[in-house]
Formats: structure tokens, C-alpha cells, sequence
């Protein structure tokens, strides 16, 4: 058990440091940061690659179209259910979970049942 939280505490480090390193490299949109922090801080390992939701229930699809950013954040530092809590600053910064805020809300809405021809044959 130790040995396993060594080494997440290991992977995030160095998902800090490349990502201070790639911002200090490029001129990016907050969309593009965002998306780029949402790999870097394996958001997308339980929320897929859209924060649409994991399969099997591993993780809820994520809201931004009923939480502000700093519902987000909140929800971040101290979540509810199965999530793990990111509390300290070090470990998600609040920059980069806003910028993950802005690459989710960017992204155009799913298509309501009814309009996928598939679901109504």
C-alpha cells in the first residue's frame, strides 16, 4: 500500500512539473490547457475523455452545464462518493482545474435521444 502511494504521489510530481514546463513553453487557450490538465491529472481514466462518464459506473459524467467553475473546484477538494480528494493545491491547482472547467464547457452538448437515428429504429 505504501509503495502504491509512492508512486501516485511520483506521477503527479511529474505531471506538475510537465505541465509548468508546457505552459511555460506555449501560449494556449484555456480550452487547450485544460484539455491537455485533464490527461496530465488522469481525469479522463474515470471520466473518459469528454467527462462524459466512465463505463461500468466508475465515474458520473461531469456537469458544467449545471456547476460554475467554482462548484468544480469545490467538488474536487471535497467530493462526494468513490472520488478521491484532491485537496491540496499541489496536487490539482486551481488554475488547471479552471482550465479543465473551460475545455468541458467548450465541448458542444450530446445529442438528445430522440435525435439519434439509431436509438429509434
Amino acid at each position: 500500500m505504501k509503495l502504491s502511494r509512492l508512486i501516485s504521489l511520483s506521477c503527479m510530481v511529474v505531471s506538475i512539473l510537465m505541465t509548468t514546463y508546457a505552459r511555460s513553453q506555449q501560449s494556449e487557450s484555456a480550452e487547450e490547457r485544460g484539455k491537455q490538465d485533464f490527461v496530465t491529472y488522469f481525469c479522463y481514466s474515470c471520466h473518459g475523455f469528454t467527462g462524459q462518464g466512465g463505463q461500468m459506473d466508475i465515474a458520473p459524467r461531469i456537469r458544467v452545464d449545471v456547476l460554475s467553475a467554482d462548484a468544480l473546484i469545490a467538488y474536487v477538494r471535497n467530493p462526494g462518493g468513490d472520488m478521491p480528494p484532491y485537496r491540496m493545491q499541489e496536487q490539482v491547482p486551481d488554475s488547471a482545474l479552471r482550465d479543465i472547467y473551460a475545455y468541458l464547457k467548450s465541448l458542444p452538448p450530446s445529442p438528445a435521444a430522440k435525435d439519434i437515428p439509431l436509438l429509434n429504429q
